[in-house]
């Protein structure tokens, strides 16, 4: 699990990267933080809670790997949907 979310937490620096050097800075750096406050929060706060499973901390692991998943999705939908615009006729 922690090679999973080191992989993801990888491939999302690169393409905010990518996407950094797209779009204004300042706008992107916006957008990744509201981004970032609200997926994070929600998952890991669902994830905290004990639901009887007896997970402990895990589920805060949990929380963190899939808000990284659902940020790199989207910033690599963002990234193919620029590369479109700038290469549109």
């Amino acid at each position: 699990m922690i090679a999973g979310i080191l992989l993801v937490d990888g491939l999302q620096g690169t393409v905010s990267g990518a996407l950094t050097g797209m779009i204004k800075q300042i706008q992107f750096s916006i957008k990744i933080y509201l981004h970032i406050q609200f997926v994070v929060f929600l998952l890991t706060s669902f994830h905290e809670y004990d639901w009887g499973f007896g997970n402990d901390t895990k589920r805060i692991w949990q929380g963190l790997g899939l808000s990284n998943l659902i940020l790199t999705s989207l910033f690599i939908l963002s990234l193919i949907l620029q590369i479109a615009h700038y290469h549109v006729p």
